[in-house]
């Protein structure tokens, strides 16, 4: 009974963290003004070409 019950508390910490782990978002400021949120949870490939076009083009990442 331990086992199972270890095993189950080991299977929500791991769905949890995973969840948590999908759900970045942010914006990017460059000087002075944010631009719109992005969220990896929506689209994955679009907010990570969100935050590299941030960095190109001399803005600062904000994490949400």
């Amino acid at each position: 009974m331990k086992k199972v019950i270890f095993i189950l508390i080991a299977g929500a910490f791991l769905s949890t963290s995973l969840i948590s782990c999908s759900k970045k978002c942010g914006h990017c400021d460059l000087n002075g003004s944010s631009g719109p949120n992005y969220c990896s949870a929506d689209n994955h490939a679009v907010y990570d070409a969100a935050v590299s076009s941030c960095g190109t083009g001399g803005g600062t990442w904000v994490d949400k």
